[in-house]
Parts: C-alpha cells; structure tokens; sequence
C-alpha cells in the first residue's frame, strides 16, 4: 500500500527532505562494517536513532536494544560508547547502575522523540499474508517423486513398491 502524505503547511505534517533527514534523524543511513544495510528515513529509524542517542548522551553507554552509534557510522555525534552493563545481581534482586539508566532514558525519551520523529511523506507498507497447502501440489507432485527418487535408491525401491494411495501419504 503506497502512502503520500502532504508536508507542511497541511495537516499531516511529513519528512520530504531525505537527505537532511537522513543525515541528523538516522544512524542506519550510512553503511559500514557496524551498520545494518543502508535505510532510508522512517519514522522507525528516527525513533530508534533519537532514543539511541539520548541513552548514550545520558548514560555514556549503548542500549543493547538498539544498534550502536560507531563513530564510523554516525561521525555528528562522535559516539564511540560501549554497551550498556546488564547485570543482574541475584542476591539483592537490582540490575546495575547502566541497565537502569538506559531503562529509564529509553522509557524518557520516547515521548520527546515521538515529537521530533515525522512520519515519512511517501511510504510503502507491506500487508503478510500466510497461507498454507500440502506439499508436494497434485501438479508437482510426479515431478517431485521422480526428483527425489533420482538421487536416492532406497527411496526409489520403497516408492515402487507402494499402490498409489500409499505413494501420495510417504510423498507428503
């Protein structure tokens, strides 16, 4: 489903600049050896971006949630933070010093990134759909049987040996 929203002055105000966006609102943008493939701008990875970098600038660590920012992925913001510290001490039941931190910079800086973060002005969204059939279909399956039984002669002298009915249950 292609979506195409008006950018300001109009009511659903949009990202339309991709590259100034891109640059300043996300991290996924540019690739190298740390990054994920290169992504365009979206809502998501703005999010993520600006929830990375308030964790990181209040924090001095790295959500474990979010990619990194690597200087060599997000030389604007110079981070070359390590991961934040989950640890869980069993004895007294608390979580460090770090996990708190960025729990708690994480759970701050949603609202204020859900503010700065606009939706994308042209966008795809996919809808999944399963679906399901017996495998091998009726009009494969006779290409399959002689397939599988190319390669394997156990196989092939066990399915010759079956009337049909039995030959389509073994098939399946």
């Amino acid at each position: 489903v292609y979506t195409k929203r008006l950018s300001y002055p109009y009511a659903e105000d949009c990202q339309n600049e991709y590259l100034t966006a891109n640059k300043k609102y996300n991290m996924y943008s540019v690739v190298s050896n740390y990054s994920l493939p290169s992504v365009n701008y979206s809502k998501t990875a703005c999010m993520k971006t600006c929830i990375q970098r308030r964790v990181e600038k209040r924090c001095l660590c790295s959500s474990p949630n979010l990619p990194i920012s690597d200087p060599t992925v997000d030389p604007l913001y110079n981070s070359s933070y390590s991961i934040c510290s989950y640890e869980y001490n069993s004895t007294t039941s608390t979580i460090s010093t770090q996990a708190k931190c960025a729990q708690s910079a994480e759970k701050n800086a949603f609202s204020d990134c859900t503010a700065l973060c606009k939706q994308d002005c042209d966008e795809y969204d996919y809808v999944p759909s399963l679906s399901h059939s017996m495998w091998p279909s009726d009009a494969y399956e006779d290409d399959s049987q002689q397939q599988i039984m190319s390669y394997n002669k156990n196989i092939r002298d066990t399915v010759n040996r079956l009337h049909h009915g039995e030959r389509k249950s073994f098939m399946r």
